[in-house]
């Protein structure tokens, strides 16, 4: 009996010593380093949690339930952490709850993987075989000996536990429990989740105004890509060519490419509505309680369409879509079992006969997880082959069926802008956020809290038709003056709407990336850390 009681805290004490040391590496990410004063919280922390749960051991019936649990969720979140950097946060319920059955089955696909097994067996040895030997495979004079241990562990941490029920402490350590924190990240995405829903409601609430509104394009394409980096494409210096028909078009100077771009978050939840609305970080409301680019795209005289590749059921599909005057969803169309992007541009097609001023807003799958299925097998051009460095075969195949998917959104892009280059019209492309792709870490994706500088870099393209052109010739200048500029997309409404000369009470001169008096000294800020400061010197790059 004894020994079984021995087995259980000894597997406890190895479960919760692996979930620290994982906390503590976040920390280290969050920090830039060790610091003396994190270790100790840490290691603080776990004595704190080891005599909570050391404690329950001596209720049976309460103590099966919740070691259950807690095993579940402990497990779980370092299986998540190993393959995304990432433990459970809000964002992470958030990017669940917005996810469709497809990606789901995407997901859990690409989840379950060789390596995913892997890291469950070693686990699984050292949080419960290891202590099983450990404690049931011992000689009896050893015994006395493991008891004297526990007991010292067990005191110092009723010391801790003692300790962190001072006022100013009490509120530190309890935050640290799993099961509370996990809890508390799940009800506040489920309380996100809560918000989102009437967000299309208090979008149609807010009353639009127009100061000024010359509406100087005929035709607006904003094109959405998802999960492109721009670390990866040709036009950026990458060796992958995947970018002929953008890197044509560049050399016609009709194609203006800016190279200090990042998205604001690396969720599409979060980063897309900052994009759309004039939410920004220093901006205090919601998303949905500012005004909208779509919205005041209409009350100035265009008819806006938004054309998407992805989920209607996830908000943002939802209420943008219900606040254009038509829309559009792949997934509406019957026996569409690939629904490559290139379906947006028969669309388009569509719009192209209508006349009057036109704003359309297409929303690409682009390279989306799993890559592989974003393109059409004759895309396929990039192989393990092509791929350069000493990765494993099957990084390099994740990277070559990336380069495909990035290739392939180039030539989704130079169709649609082909099919309106002959009109007085502009065209920006930029993506929702980018990917990490073992750039300095083996990480693949962009995991909500597990952040990175690879996980917001974008690529942001404006062109100009020729007529455009030769209405604004100065704006060319501009393009050539900003190409290396710095720029977050959490101000892309200020830039669209300063473009097309519409002014409203919101627009802001300084935060219009195509203004003579734009502010390319704003901090950017991702995760709460900026940008420039933090976040390009924990992940340099060579030659930085």
């Amino acid at each position: 009996m004894e020994k079984i009681f021995l087995l259980k805290g000894t597997i406890l004490f190895f479960l919760l010593w692996i979930h620290m040391g994982i906390n503590l590496f976040v920390w280290r990410i969050e920090h830039g380093k060790f610091e003396k004063r994190i270790f100790e919280k840490s290691v603080n922390s776990f004595f704190f949690l080891f005599f909570v749960n050391a404690i329950l051991l001596f209720f049976p019936y309460v103590s099966y339930v919740y070691a259950t649990i807690l095993t579940i969720l402990c497990f779980s979140e370092t299986l998540f952490y190993f393959e995304y950097q990432s433990l459970f946060t809000s964002n992470t319920f958030l990017v669940l709850q917005e996810t469709n059955v497809q990606e789901s089955k995407e997901f859990l696909k690409e989840f379950f993987s060789l390596r995913f097994f892997r890291n469950f067996f070693l686990l699984f040895v050292i949080i419960f075989l290891l202590p099983y030997f450990l404690v049931l495979g011992m000689k009896e004079w050893n015994f006395d000996t493991f008891q004297y241990f526990w007991s010292v562990i067990f005191l110092f941490s009723c010391v801790v536990f003692l300790q962190a029920q001072l006022p100013k402490k009490r509120k530190r350590y309890y935050s640290y429990l799993p099961l509370l924190r996990i809890l508390k990240s799940y009800l506040a995405a489920k309380q996100q989740r809560k918000e989102n829903e009437l967000s299309l409601e208090e979008q149609q609430k807010i009353e639009i105004l127009i100061e000024k509104a010359e509406n100087k394009a005929d035709t607006l394409i904003f094109v959405i890509g998802e999960s492109a980096s721009r670390n990866y494409l040709e036009i950026y210096g990458s060796y992958l060519k995947n970018t002929p028909y953008m890197c044509k078009r560049k050399e016609e100077r009709n194609l203006f490419i800016f190279e200090d771009v990042i998205s604001s978050e690396s969720l599409t939840a979060i980063s897309i509505p900052n994009m759309l609305t004039f939410k920004n970080y220093e901006r205090e409301e919601a998303w949905y309680q500012c005004p909208n680019l779509i919205s005041i795209l209409s009350k100035a005289g265009y008819e806006t369409y938004w054309i998407s590749n992805q989920s209607k059921n996830e908000t943002i599909g939802r209420v943008f879509s219900s606040l254009s005057t038509s829309s559009f969803f792949v997934e509406d169309l019957k026996n569409n079992e690939e629904g490559y992007d290139e379906i947006l541009i028969k669309k388009g097609l569509e719009i192209l006969k209508d006349s009057g001023k036109k704003a359309i807003f297409f929303h690409l799958s682009g390279s989306h997880n799993s890559y592989v299925k974003r393109y059409p097998k004759s895309w396929g051009m990039d192989t393990i082959e092509s791929i350069l460095g000493q990765q494993k075969k099957k990084i390099k195949k994740y990277i070559a069926e990336y380069s495909n998917s990035l290739r392939y959104t180039d030539y989704v892009l130079n169709s649609i802008i082909q099919k309106f280059e002959k009109e007085n019209m502009l065209c920006f492309y930029l993506s929702d956020h980018a990917e990490e792709m073992y750039e300095s870490r083996n990480v693949r994706g962009h995991a909500g809290d597990g952040g990175s500088r690879y996980m917001v870099e974008i690529p942001m393209f404006l062109y100009l038709s020729p007529s455009f052109q030769k209405q604004k010739p100065e704006l060319v200048n501009i393009c050539e003056q900003r190409k290396k500029s710095s720029y977050m997309t959490d101000d892309m409404i200020h830039t669209v709407l300063g473009i097309l000369g519409i002014q409203t009470p919101d627009y802001e001169e300084e935060r219009d990336f195509l203004s003579l008096k734009f502010n390319s000294s704003r901090k950017r800020m991702y995760q709460g850390k900026d940008y420039d400061s933090f976040w390009k010197i924990q992940f340099s790059k060579k030659g930085e």
